[in-house]
């Protein structure tokens, strides 16, 4: 009974981190097309992108590293 619940868990667990992953990478897309349109809205005018752009392309880089260490470590443990 013990593996079966022990099974499950990971099981549980890989879909989170999996689902957490595609966030992650959902974030990086989405920060990428707000720079792209922030862009063609500045139209010449040399400024900087809002600081909000480049904190989500941030999280959503830090997402998807936290995710593949998750995989790391659901594929290596002992078990």
């Amino acid at each position: 009974m013990g593996r079966i619940f022990r099974s499950c868990i990971q099981s549980i667990l890989k879909m989170v981190n999996s689902i957490l992953g595609m966030v992650g990478i959902a974030m990086i897309m989405y920060a990428i097309w707000m720079i792209r349109v922030w862009k063609q809205h500045m139209d010449g005018h040399h400024s900087h992108a809002p600081w909000f752009i480049y904190t989500f392309l941030g999280l959503g880089g830090s997402l998807c590293l936290f995710t593949c260490f998750g995989h790391a470590a659901a594929d290596t443990g002992n078990g």
